[in-house]
């Protein structure tokens, strides 16, 4: 018999005096027994349960970024590409008025997960529609900027730089007064946001996609590389190019 065997078969002969000279002692040396045995039950459920949230944080995180599409060729949003009528002021567009109007925007994510520009209009927080306090014309700088989508700026423009700027870029649709100027830059009285693509690969995807999600209800929220970008803004361009949009 070891030391450990020794002292258990010395509490029991004690606890068994108790019970049988001092019913009293021995009630109480119980009531003891229990509470302890109570408290390290809620110990352990509470354990439990930490646990059992760490894990449910875990599973929402994996299943909101999961929602967002990881994607490997990009779906697009289904109406992208429809007719918008447009007034357009300065350069003539492509395709004429009558196109859509599509554009690709790049924008950095707030603290909020709101989204807000890149240089330009740095300090404007996007809504899913957006509206210019005044019309854009050719002797004011108002309006909603973006970058021209053609085969030209796309492909030849070195689109892959100012993707690269921030976390998030996406298609917008332009409307009411449009202002086009010679390097391809569009100003627009009016701007729906129509996919944000999310192209950071540091930990903040775990906090930055599910509340775009949240801020950004009605929007397509994807997780893709710059790369799956570029291919998917060349994809619309050739779409546009051999008469997709509707």
């Amino acid at each position: 018999m070891n030391k450990w065997q020794a002292r258990q078969k010395q509490l029991r002969q004690q606890v068994r005096y108790l019970k049988e000279n001092d019913p009293a002692a021995y009630a109480r040396l119980m009531q003891r027994v229990q509470e302890i045995q109570a408290e390290e039950e809620a110990q352990q459920r509470e354990a439990q349960e930490q646990l059992r949230l760490a894990e449910e944080r875990e599973r929402l995180k994996r299943r909101r970024v999961e929602g967002a599409v990881i994607c490997s060729g990009i779906p697009l949003p289904a109406g992208l590409l429809r007719r918008s009528e447009v007034d357009v002021e300065g350069l003539p567009l492509e395709g004429g008025c009558d196109e859509a109007l599509l554009a690709v925007r790049s924008w950095d994510v707030d603290g909020y997960g709101r989204l807000h520009g890149v240089g330009a209009g740095s300090q404007y927080r996007w809504e899913e529609f957006n509206v210019a306090d005044q019309a854009p014309n050719e002797r004011n700088t108002n309006g909603f900027y973006s970058v021209k989508l053609d085969s030209y700026g796309i492909i030849f423009g070195g689109i892959n730089n100012y993707i690269a700027r921030a976390r998030c870029c996406g298609l917008i649709l332009l409307s009411g007064k449009v202002v086009e100027h010679a390097d391809g830059v569009l100003r627009a009285e009016c701007a729906t946001i129509k996919c944000i693509w999310y192209t950071g690969c540091a930990a903040e995807v775990y906090f930055d996609v599910p509340m775009l999600m949240k801020n950004y209800p009605t929007t397509p929220v994807y997780v893709c590389t710059q790369r799956q970008v570029a291919d998917a803004l060349i994809m619309i361009v050739n779409l546009m190019t051999l008469g997709g949009a509707r």
